[in-house]
């Protein structure tokens, strides 16, 4: 009856191990990409100077419509801060 519960336990703890590592893995080296799809490379200067764009950088392999779709990405996306200027208007949408 103890060998039982020892290996269903153990088993337990390697079905944990194999499903939960990949989330605590971290994620893969990402290539930075400008707006019109050049690379950036912050360690040679190439592009350093241009912002990076999510859309190019992330969204060759995760779906950027449904991600800037989401609750938290839109939350709060029409209010405007106590320190809202019209200097700072082009970067809230209206």
């Amino acid at each position: 009856m103890l060998g039982r519960t020892y290996r269903g336990i153990v088993l337990g703890i390697l079905l944990l191990f194999i499903f939960a590592f990949p989330a605590f893995a971290g994620h893969l080296p990402v290539q930075l990409m400008t707006e019109d799809a050049k690379k950036i490379n912050p360690l040679t200067g190439q592009n350093a100077d241009q912002p990076y764009s999510p859309q190019n950088s992330c969204g060759t392999c995760h779906n950027y419509h449904a991600i800037t779709e989401g609750a938290h990405f839109q939350q709060d996306r029409n209010v405007r801060d106590d320190d809202y200027s019209e200097k700072k208007s082009d970067t809230m949408q209206k």
